[in-house]
């Protein structure tokens, strides 16, 4: 195979896997419809244990709009995709262990900003980093001299180079500037996108985002599929 039929194999994937998204979307309210049909049908089972003569009623309703074949139908779909989720299974854990191996970004969501900033820290302590540079996502967005005058740091209009020792203090003034969004902390080849003080979006390598999915752990956060 060349590069040529490689890269049309890549795009085919693609093809397949965000039709397939689009379709679980679709899935995912059908599975909500046929759950509330349970719910609905348990109610019926229970009103025609209290009154019995609602059991000719309920008969002559199902048979005139064909519940029961509806149902039977509905059911074997619904066995049919549990056994081909199920044959899928080993293929799939496969596929995700070889997808993960290529990622290069994970965002990271904390329940508050004290966990944001003791994750930071530690991922400074981790990779040995000694000092960040603070600059705008995008450039001319942002006045880093303007948000970060009350740190009595040098800084000029796009960015700012701190010592890791003052993490701490930099980030709690960038909490309370409510200007300070979409910035990058940028150290030692990590970069560190800050949204909110709660989510952030790390690009590194894949061996530095598997330590660091421990570490978020430990400060109670979580891996979120969010792009920031």
């Amino acid at each position: 195979m060349d590069r040529g039929e490689f890269a049309n194999l890549v795009k085919r994937f693609e093809k397949q896997l965000f039709k397939a998204k689009s379709g679980f979307k679709e899935a995912s309210e059908t599975t909500a419809s046929f759950k509330e049909s349970i719910s609905f049908l348990e109610q019926i089972e229970q009103e025609i244990s209290k009154n019995p003569s609602f059991a000719k009623d309920f008969q002559l309703l199902s048979m005139e709009n064909s519940s029961v074949s509806a149902w039977k139908k509905t059911t074997a779909m619904v066995d049919a995709l549990k056994t081909l989720l199920e044959e899928g299974e080993e293929s799939q854990a496969n596929a995700n262990r070889f997808l993960e191996s290529f990622r290069n970004s994970r965002a990271y969501a904390f329940p508050d900003s004290k966990s944001t900033i003791s994750f930071l820290q530690s991922l400074a302590d981790i990779f040995s980093i000694s000092k960040f540079e603070l600059k705008p996502q995008f450039i001319g967005t942002v006045d880093m001299a303007v948000i970060t005058k009350d740190l009595k740091l040098k800084a000029d209009k796009n960015f700012m180079n701190f010592n890791v020792t003052e993490i701490k203090k930099v980030m709690k003034s960038l909490i309370d500037n409510k200007d300070a969004r979409n910035l990058v902390l940028e150290g030692r080849g990590i970069k560190v996108f800050w949204q909110n003080p709660r989510l952030l979006r790390v690009d590194a390598k894949h061996d530095q985002l598997r330590s660091l999915d421990k570490v978020c752990n430990v400060f109670r956060g979580e891996c979120v599929e969010k792009i920031v």
